[in-house]
């Protein structure tokens, strides 16, 4: 709630408070259960990154447009529910069966900001290199807000069967890229952020 809050820049409606003692004329709610553990999946040079759902370069009422006060031109873009759920049921999937090692959904900022995201949640040991081909202009591919889509981490046996999967929920996905030991971000000839810069990023 507090993460669609934010995202969306809404003023907080409600405010939640942990009492000790239960109040008069107020129910308690009590979860009962067994916390289940998902075992941390080894990072290795060779895994791949791909890409579920589509980049579409939807740049209107972006952080891009923000940022920079450059009007795209562009509408506002198009949130595909249908095509989300698919998304989630997917990744649901994957991740309960040990599929996929990391994933991290697009938001603000679009594919750069998905993959400074990503690099944190490799806990910076390796380096993304992207090679995607789109027919869209650079500020459109690097941060069109393509809200929905995902990136995630895939071991080399895994991808056959994560592409079974991708195939059973009818989403689309592509492999874009994969780890690398130098630690440093790059997408085609487009962009590269070096490591002194992601040393910057708050953890």
């Amino acid at each position: 709630q507090q993460s669609v809050i934010h995202a969306f820049g809404l003023r907080a409606q409600t405010q939640t408070h942990f009492l000790h003692n239960l109040e008069q004329n107020h129910h308690q709610v009590i979860g009962i259960g067994e916390k289940i553990d998902q075992k941390e999946l080894a990072l290795t040079e060779s895994d791949f990154v791909s890409l579920l759902g589509n980049v579409k370069g939807e740049l209107g009422h972006s952080l891009y447009e923000e940022v920079t006060g450059i009007d795209s031109d562009q509408a506002q873009p198009i949130f595909d529910t249908t095509l989300e759920y698919n998304i989630n049921q997917a990744l649901v999937q994957a991740v309960s069966t040990g599929v996929i090692k990391k994933v991290i959904t697009f938001s603000r900022g679009g594919l750069t900001t998905a993959l400074l995201g990503l690099y944190l949640k490799l806990n910076c040991q390796y380096g993304i290199k992207i090679h995607i081909s789109r027919k869209l202009k650079q500020e459109e591919l690097l941060f069109g807000e393509s809200f929905g889509s995902a990136l995630v981490v895939i071991g080399e046996k895994e991808l056959m069967e994560f592409q079974r999967i991708c195939m059973l929920h009818g989403i689309p996905s592509s492999t874009i890229g994969r780890l690398q030991i130098k630690k440093e971000i790059s997408v085609n000839k487009l962009l590269t952020i070096p490591e002194k810069i992601l040393k910057t990023l708050p953890e």
